[in-house]
């Protein structure tokens, strides 16, 4: 893993630093500062908020099981 800092504006983002790579990369980009998402996609977010909900309620009922 390999951390950049740099600069995100006006839908552009600016690194310090260059790096090589010959085929795409898997990046994650944090904001280190509060910012508002313009258009955010709800129903996306419905639906991974509803596999994090249905995870954790099969973990539970699992956990209830083994306790017994």
């Amino acid at each position: 893993m390999l951390a950049l800092k740099g600069i995100y504006q006006n839908g552009q983002l600016q690194l310090e630093q260059s790096i090589f790579s010959e085929k795409p990369i898997t990046v994650i980009v944090t904001f280190l500062e509060e910012v508002t998402l313009s258009n955010p996609d709800l129903s996306k977010t419905h639906e991974v908020m509803s596999h994090f909900q249905a995870s954790l309620e099969k973990n539970y009922r699992l956990g209830e099981l083994l306790a017994k």
